[in-house]
């Protein structure tokens, strides 16, 4: 695995506060690009978000998504540029949506209840 120069420095400054094996080299260097794609696809995400007057909405529903999602796995990306990409259209065209759709509030209740408890009975059935 070829490291660049800034994930060499990370690597020379915590081998020099413990030897490090090849595999916790990879394993360091790994997490820093999980962390700073992350971090660069938060910026860019949110501010798209700021530029359109979006950022407590897009907060609330980015929120949502995140309990949802430990559990409904779903699909990925093959590769950094696309997740960010598709992330930075879905999240502010799905929280701009979400607030240029009227609803009826009782209607939007009682489908969720309906469909609550059309899951417990599907669960139910299945033990």
């Amino acid at each position: 695995m070829e490291f660049t120069a800034k994930e060499e420095m990370l690597v020379d400054y915590f081998e020099h506060r413990r030897p490090l094996t090849q595999v916790d080299k990879i394993k360091l260097v790994y997490g820093f690009r999980v962390v700073t794609s992350e971090l660069k696809k938060f910026l860019v995400i949110y501010c798209i978000a700021i530029a359109f007057g979006l950022f407590w909405k897009m907060l609330l529903v980015q929120t949502g998504f995140l309990l949802v999602r430990q559990v409904a796995y779903g699909a990925h990306c093959s590769s950094f540029r696309t997740c960010l990409v598709v992330s930075s259209i879905s999240f502010p065209f799905i929280t701009w949506l979400s607030c240029s759709i009227t609803y009826h509030f009782t209607r939007c209740w009682g489908s969720i209840f309906a469909r609550s408890c059309h899951l417990v009975v599907y669960w139910s059935s299945e033990f």
